[in-house]
C-alpha cells in the first residue's frame, strides 16, 4: 500500500511517480510511510535513528522537484521531467500506526491510509487524531480482510483454514510485539475471525461494512481479499466476484 520513503532516492522516485502519473492520465495515488519497522531500514544498512530525517528529506525533495522547474541540492541544480499531470502533485496517502503521525498528515494536507492488519481498537485513536486535526475521513482507505461467500455458513467453513494459517504466521513473526497494531489476544483465531475479518454472505458483509462506515464516516474500503496470499486462487476469484457484483 505504501512506499517506505527512507529507502528511496528522492529524485529518482519523483521522476518515476511523475512518469507514471502522465502515463496513467493522472490516476496515481501515492502511498508513503516513514518505515516504523526497523527491519526495513536495517535490510538496507540504514541506522534506525536516520529514518525520520531521511523521510523528511525525501518527501521535501520530491515535492520541490514536482513543483519547481529546477531545484538545488548540495550546490548542484537538478530538473525532474516530466512533471506530474496532477497539480501540484499526485494525492499523498500517509500510512501510519500512530496518532501523532496521523495528525501531522492532516495538517500537511495529506490523506491517511490505514492497513487492514491493525485491529479496530488500535485504529480508532489514529483515525480520530487525523479527523481532529482536520483530515477528511471520507477519503480514508480503510484496509480490512474481506471474504464473501454464498452464505454465512460457507464463508466460515471456507475461510477458517486460512485464518488458522494467517494467525500462526502473524504470531510467529512477532507482529503483536510492535505497538499500536494488534495484540496477541486478537491473534487468537476465533477472535481474529470475529474482529479482524469481514466475512459472510453478501448481505452480511454489506451490513458489517455499513457499521464501520457509519461509525467513522468512512466511504473507502481497501479490501485485503487475498489474505496475504493464504486464500486459494479459486476462492479468491469467487469472493472478488461476489464482492463486486453483490
Amino acid at each position: 500500500s505504501v512506499l517506505v520513503l527512507p529507502l528511496h532516492q528522492p529524485l529518482r522516485l519523483a521522476e518515476e511517480i511523475a512518469t507514471l502519473d502522465v502515463l496513467s492520465g493522472g490516476r496515481v495515488d501515492l502511498g508513503i510511510s516513514r518505515g516504523a519497522n526497523p527491519k526495513y531500514l536495517a535490510a538496507f544498512g540504514i541506522a534506525p535513528d536516520e529514518g525520520a530525517d531521511r523521510f523528511e528529506t525525501c518527501l521535501d525533495t520530491m515535492l520541490r522537484a514536482w513543483r519547481d522547474p529546477e531545484i538545488t541540492i548540495a550546490g548542484e541544480r537538478y530538473a525532474v521531467a516530466p512533471k506530474p499531470l496532477q497539480t501540484p502533485h499526485p494525492p499523498i496517502y500517509m500510512g501510519t500506526y500512530t496518532p501523532v503521525t496521523a495528525a501531522w498528515a492532516a495538517r500537511q494536507g495529506h490523506h491517511l491510509i490505514c492497513h487492514g492488519i491493525s485491529s479496530m481498537t488500535s485504529l480508532r485513536p489514529v483515525i480520530e487524531a487525523y479527523r481532529d486535526a482536520g483530515g477528511d475521513l471520507s477519503t480514508l482507505p480503510l484496509g480490512r480482510f474481506i471474504y464473501v461467500s454464498n452464505t454465512d455458513e460457507s464463508a466460515r467453513r471456507e475461510i477458517w483454514p486460512v485464518v488458522l494459517d494467517l494467525t500462526k504466521r502473524l504470531r510467529d513473526n512477532g507482529l503483536y510485539r510492535r505497538p499500536n497494531i494488534i495484540t496477541l489476544d486478537e491473534l487468537n483465531p476465533e477472535v481474529f475471525l470475529e474482529k479482524m475479518v469481514i466475512s459472510g454472505s453478501p448481505e452480511t458483509c454489506a451490513a458489517k461494512i455499513a457499521v464501520i462506515a457509519d461509525d467513522f464516516g468512512i466511504r473507502y474500503v481497501n479490501a485485503l481479499s487475498a489474505f496475504f496470499g493464504h486464500l486459494p486462487g479459486p476462492l479468491l476469484h469467487r469472493a472478488l466476484e461476489l464482492l463486486a457484483t453483490e
